[in-house]
């Protein structure tokens, strides 16, 4: 296919460990609404040749982990992975001022 050195991949990825660490009677509680782990992974491709040039779309899951309500822990809201996929347009073809995003819109989806 034509163009995909115009196609874009994104991962991240994060463990965080957020506990409380000093003296208190919630010794060793997790901080509210942290997760301990992460994820995303986006990728884009943009058509660069033809009638639909600076057309493009995107895909991505987003992961969040298990994380609790506060302090103190009174009880764990559960993970979930999100869908995202999104329809845009860039370019001058159409529009003034280029390499501006003119149209774009993003469907999301929770997935328990």
């Amino acid at each position: 296919m034509a163009g995909l050195n115009h196609q874009r991949v994104s991962f991240w990825a994060a463990s965080k460990d957020s506990c409380v660490y000093i003296t208190s009677p919630y010794w060793s509680d997790r901080l509210g609404n942290v997760p301990f782990n992460s994820a995303s992974l986006w990728t884009t491709y943009q058509i660069q040749k033809g009638n639909l040039q600076g057309v493009g779309g995107g895909f991505g899951l987003v992961y969040v982990g298990d994380r609790t309500n506060g302090i103190p822990n009174e009880f764990t809201v559960p993970s979930y992975v999100r869908t995202d996929a999104a329809l845009f347009y860039r370019g001058d073809r159409y529009f003034y001022r280029k390499n501006h995003v003119r149209f774009s819109r993003q469907v999301r989806q929770l997935h328990h």
